[in-house]
C-alpha cells in the first residue's frame, strides 16, 4: 500500500507479488526463542479483504496476554486472528486503538507459554537494533542502527525513530529491539527511496499506555 512521498505502510494484502525474505538467527538460541515467542502474526479481515501484520506481547495477567501493534493494522477490522510460532490460532480483541500514536492494544486468551518483552525509553543515535516482524508472513529479524529521531512527513506528527533495519509488507506492529531485547519502538513504515524504516519510540508507547486502561 503506497502512501504520499513513496512511504509504505507495511500491511501485506493478499495478492501482492512475493519477494525474497530472509532470516537473521542469533547465536544465542534462547534469545532467538524469546523474540520468536513474544511475537504474534496477525491475520486481519475487513469486509472482503485480508491483510497481515505483526504484534508483540508486552504484558500478561492470569488469563490474557496483551500485545502492541499499529492502529493502521487493525483499524476497521471485522475479525483479527493471531498466529503464534507453533501456528496456534487466537481470537485477538482490540482493547484500544489510537490514530494519533498509530498504536493499538490487543488481548488474547492464554493457551501456551509465550514471552513478554519489556518496554524501554532508553535509546541513542547509532545504537545497534533489531527489527522483528512477519514480512510476507515469514518470521524475520533484521539488524541495523538508529539514524536519528525526528518528525517524519507522514500521517502522524510525533517524533519517531529512523533506523536502517529492513522491514517489509507485514512488518507493521513488530518490535524494534535494543541489545537487551527490550522494546524501544514499534515499526510502522519505511521510505522506499531512502530505505529508511520508522518506529514509534518507547517514550510514546508508554505515554499511550498510561493514557488508557487496557486491563479490565
Amino acid at each position: 500500500m503506497l502512501k504520499r512521498y513513496k512511504f509504505m505502510i507495511f500491511i501485506l494484502v493478499v495478492g501482492l507479488i512475493a519477494t525474497t525474505s530472509y532470516f537473521y538467527l542469533t547465536k544465542d538460541q534462547r534469545t532467538y526463542n524469546q523474540i520468536l515467542t513474544s511475537h504474534i502474526r496477525l491475520v486481519v479481515t475487513r469486509e472482503n479483504q485480508t491483510s497481515f501484520g505483526t504484534s508483540v506481547i508486552f504484558d500478561e495477567d492470569s488469563q490474557y496476554y496483551y500485545a502492541l501493534t499499529n492502529h493502521h493494522v487493525v483499524d476497521q477490522a471485522t475479525k483479527i486472528d493471531g498466529v503464534d510460532f507453533e501456528n496456534n490460532i487466537y481470537q485477538m480483541d482490540v482493547i484500544n486503538s489510537s490514530s494519533y500514536y498509530d498504536l493499538a492494544v490487543l488481548k488474547f486468551e492464554k493457551d501456551i507459554d509465550l514471552k513478554t518483552l519489556k518496554i524501554s525509553e532508553v535509546y541513542h543515535l547509532d545504537d545497534e537494533i533489531k527489527a522483528v516482524g512477519y514480512p510476507r508472513s515469514i518470521f524475520t529479524i533484521s539488524s541495523g542502527s538508529i539514524d536519528r529521531i525526528d518528525v517524519v512527513d507522514f500521517d502522524i506528527t510525533i517524533q519517531v525513530i529512523h533506523h536502517s533495519a529492513s522491514i517489509d509488507h507485514g512488518s507493521s506492529g513488530g518490535a524494534l529491539l535494543n541489545a537487551k531485547n527490550e522494546i524501544i519502538g514499534i515499526n510502522f513504515a519505511a521510505n522506499l527511496d531512502s530505505q529508511v524504516s520508522y518506529a514509534i519510540p518507547g517514550i510514546k508507547i508508554n505515554q499511550y499506555l498510561s493514557s488508557i486502561d487496557y486491563k479490565d
